[in-house]
């Protein structure tokens, strides 16, 4: 072999490297700005930071929230992640609009107008009596006893409050299947 040979299969061997290198670097870009755009318009994930929603979501769950939900198809007893008055929640749909929020001896209740059930919402001071207006909803914890923030203390939602739908826990293992 003559050092032209040796040196044009070098530089053959550079030019094939340096063509790896720019090809990976390239499909390292697509995969960030596609992550980036997944994370913007489907899918957030939520770091839960109380037991309010246990057992279903507990303190350090890191969960899957779908944000393409359809707002105008949530009901009583979903679970939906929501913005309100600075505060970000998972937390469930215990009141739809029709049913009301009464007040008998200064003890708020959510009364459902489709069955007549109640739950007490006991002192709540920032809850507003009447009727659960078109396009709004109540949000509870599901344990009642816990004093994370919901609509007893933070008032109605909006559908444009709602940023979407938890989905599954993404962390930690032990718990990713077991809802």
């Amino acid at each position: 072999m003559t050092k032209k040979s040796k040196k044009a299969k070098l530089n053959k061997k550079k030019r094939q490297r340096r063509k790896n290198i720019k090809t990976f670097f390239i499909c390292l870009l697509v995969a960030l700005i596609a992550a980036a755009l997944i994370r913007l318009v489907w899918i957030e994930t939520v770091y839960v930071r109380s037991d309010a929603m246990s057992p279903r979501y507990v303190s350090g769950d890191i969960v899957a929230v779908n944000k393409l939900m359809d707002a105008t198809k949530v009901g009583r007893g979903d679970i939906v992640y929501a913005s309100l008055n600075g505060y970000k929640l998972i937390r469930q749909v215990a009141g739809v609009e029709g049913d009301l929020i009464d007040v008998r001896d200064d003890v708020r209740y959510l009364v459902n107008t489709e069955t007549g059930e109640e739950i007490c919402l006991g002192d709540a001071p920032n809850l507003n009596y009447g009727t659960i207006p078109h396009g709004a909803y109540f949000l509870l914890s599901l344990r009642l006893d816990d004093d994370a923030p919901d609509s007893r203390a933070l008032g109605l939602i909006t559908r444009s409050n709602i940023i979407g739908e938890p989905q599954s826990v993404l962390w930690p293992p032990s718990r990713m299947f077991k809802q």
